[in-house]
């Protein structure tokens, strides 16, 4: 919201503006957690599933729009298969692997679909 001003922004701006995320995330945390001891596991099950439908519905739209986008998911996908199916490079943490598929994800995608600023003469 606030990268789509076009004038300068006041920083109590953003705190404002921050300020209703944080409290709903805490919030929603709280109480995901508390009812969570509550329900029966298959309903715990589902909405885990949940939140990788909902980030799923997050990239699709962009991905469909802008090609980069669309390769990004899918060579972030298959870097993400090597370090599970290949021998050797299993071997490596799941910590680890997310980071190394983000930065050769960037930088492929930063060499081959540059985002070309508004005052480039091309």
């Amino acid at each position: 919201i606030a990268s789509s001003r076009p004038q300068k922004i006041n920083p109590k701006y953003v705190y404002g503006l921050a300020l209703f995320p944080y409290v709903g995330w805490t919030v929603g945390t709280l109480i995901g957690a508390t009812l969570g001891n509550f329900m029966p596991t298959f309903i715990t099950s589902a909405l885990g599933i949940a939140l990788y439908a909902m980030l799923i519905a997050i990239v699709i739209p962009p991905a469909k729009r802008e090609r980069g986008i669309l390769f990004a998911v899918m060579l972030s996908t298959l870097i993400s298969c090597a370090f599970y199916y290949i021998p050797y490079l299993n071997q490596i943490s799941i910590g680890f692997a997310t980071i190394i598929s983000a930065v050769l994800t960037s930088l492929v995608i930063a060499y081959f679909f540059p985002i070309k600023e508004e005052n480039e003469n091309d």
